[in-house]
C-alpha cells in the first residue's frame, strides 16, 4: 500500500480506495468509475438526474460569472429546481467513497467496514 506525505513531510493512512484495491476487495477500474461518480459537480448531477436541462445548466452557469451565488442557489432562483432538488443533489455530491462503491455494486457494507477497520490499523503519522 501507498502512504501518502502531506505537505508538512507526514505520512497518512493510505487512502481507501487504494486499501480496497490492494486487498483485493475492488479493481482499479471500479475504484476509477466510483471516483470519477464522486467527482461530478452539482449541475453535471441536476442535468444527469433529469432535474434540469442542459441549457437551463448553461444559462444558470452564465449568471453565475455575473455573480457570485452557487450555481445550486441560481437554478433555484431561477425556478430551475425546487429546495428539495437541491437538497437531493447536493446529497449526491457530498457521498463519500465507500457510500458510491456499495451503490455501483462494486463492494457490500460489509467488506466496507473490513476495509475501514484494515485503514485505522495503518500507521497514521510516522
Amino acid at each position: 500500500m501507498v502512504e501518502h506525505t502531506d505537505k508538512n513531510g507526514f505520512q497518512d493512512r493510505p487512502k481507501l480506495g487504494e486499501t480496497l484495491v490492494s486487498k483485493g476487495y475492488i479493481t482499479e477500474e471500479a475504484l476509477n468509475k466510483a471516483l470519477a461518480e464522486q467527482r461530478t459537480r452539482l449541475g453535471e448531477v441536476l442535468v444527469k438526474s433529469n432535474c434540469i436541462t442542459a441549457e437551463q445548466l448553461h444559462l444558470a452557469l452564465n449568471r453565475q460569472q455575473k455573480e457570485s451565488i452557487k450555481i445550486g442557489e441560481i437554478c433555484r432562483n431561477m425556478g430551475y429546481i425546487t429546495s428539495e432538488d437541491l437538497n437531493w443533489a447536493l446529497n449526491r455530491v457530498k457521498r463519500r467513497l465507500g457510500d458510491i462503491l456499495i451503490e455501483i455494486g462494486a463492494i457490500n457494507d460489509d467488506e466496507l467496514q473490513q476495509a475501514l477497520a484494515l485503514q485505522t490499523k495503518s500507521p497514521k503519522r510516522t
